[in-house]
């Protein structure tokens, strides 16, 4: 009934256990995982998949060097997502267990849906002590801190399979990250015959025309891991990020058509 799409790049250990575990605790179990690694070298992939051996997931690698690219590497798995309904979840992310089950709900309602949900951002001294399933009551008590909308649309990203391949997923020409699930978002607005939703912590003081809001139900948490930021900008360095910035800053204003991509869409 649901994919799930993480994509990673030379990222495992701890922060990419505690996804997935997330994601195993699910209250809604009609769901399968896929795991997408773009980029990384053999050594860091063979410490993914020890990372990975406990869970019930499928893997696709593309060995680097390749140009970290969000939208390639999401799409990737979107394209052989077999789940009615597909979401991408970003590897930094923690569920709560009944977030996926949420999800679900708002689909049952209405399938022609986008459903987004932006993370509540973890302290770095609780990231630090974070390791799922003992850790939910830790980061629990971040929640009244937490806000749940805004400009960002990203970590947590579902639509129908359909319309996935109808739009061909992602604009693949963002290059690294970007305004990509915002662009996304603004392209499903265009769309008459989708509906955009947002699950938020509380109604924003200026709400989107056209966008329905969700509360969050219980347990239904999507929680950031901290991290050091600005790893893609020491990974190109600060000439080329600043070009990568304002060519993605660019498809995001001046691209309007609802379908990007050609026919090869997710295939690298």
């Amino acid at each position: 009934m649901y994919s799930v799409v993480v994509p990673v790049s030379n990222l495992y250990g701890r922060v990419v256990r505690n996804c997935l575990k997330g994601l195993e605790l699910q209250s809604f179990k009609s769901m399968e995982v896929i795991v997408v690694d773009y980029g990384s070298t053999d050594e860091n992939h063979e410490k993914l998949l020890d990372t990975l051996e406990p869970f019930d997931c499928t893997v696709y690698f593309y060995p680097g060097p390749l140009q970290w690219s969000s939208t390639v590497s999401r799409n990737i798995g979107i394209r052989r997502a077999r789940g009615m309904f597909v979401g991408t979840l970003d590897a930094d992310c923690i569920l709560e267990p009944g977030a996926a089950e949420q999800v679900m709900d708002l689909f049952r309602e209405r399938q022609d849906r986008m459903v987004v949900q932006s993370p509540c951002f973890l302290s770095e001294d609780i990231s630090g002590d974070v390791e799922l399933p003992e850790a939910y009551p830790l980061i629990k008590i971040e929640k009244s801190n937490c806000m749940y909308y805004g400009q960002g649309i990203g970590a947590y990203v579902n639509a129908p399979r359909h319309w996935w391949h109808k739009v061909k997923g992602h604009d693949e020409r963002f290059v690294g990250w970007g305004p990509n699930d915002l662009n996304l978002w603004k392209r499903a607005g265009t769309d008459a015959l989708m509906e955009r939703v947002k699950i938020v912590r509380k109604l924003p003081g200026k709400m989107d025309p056209g966008v329905l809001y969700h509360i969050l139900n219980e347990d239904t948490v999507c929680y950031h891991q901290w991290h050091e930021g600005g790893r893609f900008r020491r990974l190109i360095g600060s000439k080329r990020f600043e070009k990568v910035k304002e060519l993605n800053e660019n498809i995001h204003k001046y691209a309007t058509t609802l379908v990007r991509n050609n026919e090869s869409w997710g295939i690298p």
